[in-house]
């Protein structure tokens, strides 16, 4: 399948840790047609290491950023140079390629017509919690799968599961969809969940992998947990349309070893307490 594909990256203090995911990129058996960072002011080097591998550089202030609307920016900025780009592979700065024909894999989903996205399995290493190893095998299996709208009353919220860590996009679907939306989380969820009910198929492709760890301190979870329901509350035709996010977080805890249990619950306190104070309060001021 030869395609013009753009890859797009958001950076922010990648740190040194980035040259592996640029060298893995670099070994990919595809050639991109545009390859871009779009970087929130980095204090440290970031932008000087992708000197040497293609990257056109795109400059806003760190308050600037943001997750929908940043990325979209890239994109349009990708498409007015070459309107003839038929796919975005979407990155972040903190994986890497497991083989070297990870995106050529992801992109042959793509010769169903009916595929809008699709993305990859994301593996852990060493350097990971229990919460996100259990989460990355519960989200990622081993069978690839097309989900559809008929899906949703077997999966669930998980319908319109997808990571734009390693996700690619068919530029024609994105544009009739409006693109990312204005949000600080949730991007890519909120994108497949329209295509989903639109009719359109996002596709998981387990053979295109790539390793994603990033332990998150007490904190950071708490604040991503505030962040999933402040973007369930903004958009609440999502939870209306494919269900509770919760009922996937039960599932979740009973997908690991019972002895494991209380461990997982400790980890994931943090997050889950975020979620319900966002909750409550939703509820109690009437948004």
């Amino acid at each position: 399948m030869t395609s013009k594909v753009a890859v797009i990256i958001p950076t922010y203090n990648a740190g040194v840790k980035f040259l592996d995911l640029l060298n893995s990129l670099n070994n990919q058996d595809i050639e991109f047609a545009q390859k871009v960072i779009i970087d929130s002011s980095s204090t440290d080097n970031t932008v000087e290491l992708t000197n040497g591998y293609g990257f056109e550089v795109l400059n806003i202030s760190k308050q600037e950023f943001n997750h929908g609307l940043s990325r979209d920016k890239a994109i349009k900025h990708v498409l007015a140079k070459d309107s003839s780009i038929e796919f975005v592979l979407m990155l972040t700065q903190d994986v890497v390629f497991e083989t070297t024909d990870a995106v050529t894999k992801l992109l042959a989903v793509f010769m169903n017509k009916d595929v809008s996205a699709g993305y990859g399995r994301q593996l852990t290493d060493k350097s990971s919690s229990l919460l996100e190893s259990a989460s990355r095998r519960f989200n990622y299996p081993k069978e690839s799968m097309i989900k559809s709208i008929d899906d949703i009353g077997s999966l669930g919220i998980y319908t319109a599961f997808l990571s734009n860590s390693f996700a690619m996009y068919r530029v024609s679907d994105y544009l009739l969809m409006d693109g990312f939306s204005d949000t600080n989380f949730g991007e890519d969820m909120l994108l497949a969940g329209k295509m989903i009910l639109a009719g359109r198929y996002i596709a998981y492709v387990s053979e295109a992998k790539v390793t994603h760890s990033h332990p998150y301190s007490i904190k950071s979870e708490y604040e991503r947990g505030k962040a999933i329901a402040s973007m369930h509350f903004t958009n609440s035709w999502l939870l209306e349309k494919f269900g509770s996010a919760e009922a996937r977080g039960n599932r979740l805890l009973f997908s690991v070893k019972f002895y494991l249990i209380p461990f997982l619950i400790l980890e994931a306190l943090p997050k889950y307490i975020g979620y319900k104070i966002v909750k409550i309060f939703n509820k109690r001021s009437g948004k």
